[in-house]
């Protein structure tokens, strides 16, 4: 029994090393985002980035849930961001996870990606942001790894 114990474990571990091996490094990622909001509050803009994705395209606020703001100092935003490439590769929806300042009028987040289509249907990643506020919208600064499997 103890060597039918043994061969599993072993079994086991080749496995894990196996799918350890083929996932991808991540790689270093920067966003700049312009977004700009709607009466209604929707938010939409264009991007640039550099590492793992397209180079440029479209953001489109997709959820958004502010909470928190009865403090007058602040709020917690929960938000979900498509990247739409503007090269027809595909796109990608990241969550972010925000802390607004009401006295400097910036946020820190951190985010992640949630899924993506075309070139980026297999894409993980994770990283921090802040965001400073600009007339009627936010210029949002993403930083991080991302990679594709």
């Amino acid at each position: 029994m103890r060597k039918l114990v043994v061969v599993f474990a072993a079994i086991a571990l080749v496995m894990v090393s196996g799918v350890a091996q083929a996932a991808t490094k991540p790689v270093p990622v920067s966003i700049t985002g312009a977004i700009g909001f709607s009466e209604s509050g929707a938010g939409s803009g264009t991007f640039s980035a550099t590492g793992p994705v397209c180079s440029s395209g479209t953001i489109l606020q997709l959820a958004g849930l502010f909470v928190g703001w009865q403090s007058n100092q602040g709020a917690q935003i929960l938000v979900r961001h498509e990247f739409t490439c503007g090269d027809g590769s595909g796109s990608f929806v990241l969550q972010l996870a925000a802390r607004l300042d009401f006295a400097t009028s910036t946020t820190d987040f951190t985010w992640t990606v949630l899924s993506g289509t075309g070139d980026y249907a297999k894409l993980h990643g994770t990283g921090s942001g802040t965001g400073i506020s600009s007339p009627g919208g936010v210029v949002d600064t993403y930083t991080g790894g991302m990679h594709i499997d």
